[in-house]
């Protein structure tokens, strides 16, 4: 079977429609984790400040080794999607290449490419993942220092 350049053409940009929308799907299931997370650490926090005291020792390693797991977890699941993300982009940067969206002049020959050749060199090179992790780790420092400090500060 022998494939028209139009054909071609048109499979490329149906395949870049389901990639962009995976990579949508994992940014959102990502964010959608560590949102969930960080809500049951504040609803932990907000049941010991409002007085559940956590006197005992152990009661406070359980509860860190608890949120540690969790935070964990939830690390471990959004650096997985990452790979997923990353490997998308890398999908959709090849598929662009083919559809010459990176060489100047090739829509307007009196204009730069449509997209920046950076895009092309490091595809799905921004921050999102590590902003998310980051803001998990802040979250798991916080609830910890709250559980340690139950019984002493509040």
């Amino acid at each position: 079977m022998e494939i028209t350049n139009n054909d071609g053409i048109v499979i490329l940009v149906e395949t870049m429609k389901q990639r962009y929308t995976e990579v949508e799907q994992m940014r959102n299931r990502a964010f959608q984790i560590v949102t969930w997370t960080i809500g049951v650490f504040l609803l932990l926090v907000g049941w010991i400040v409002q007085g559940t005291t956590v006197n005992e020792t152990t009661q406070k390693i359980f509860l860190s080794l608890a949120i540690c797991f969790a935070s964990g977890s939830a690390t471990w699941f959004t650096r997985n999607l990452e790979k997923g993300f990353k490997r998308q982009f890398q999908i959709l940067s090849e598929i662009e290449t083919l559809l010459g969206l990176y060489e100047p002049g090739f829509f307007d020959a009196s204009k730069e490419s449509i997209f920046p050749q950076v895009w092309a060199e490091k595809p799905g090179s921004g921050k999102f993942f590590i902003y998310v992790q980051l803001l998990l780790a802040l979250a798991t420092i916080f609830v910890v220092a709250v559980i340690f400090l139950s019984g002493i500060a509040f």
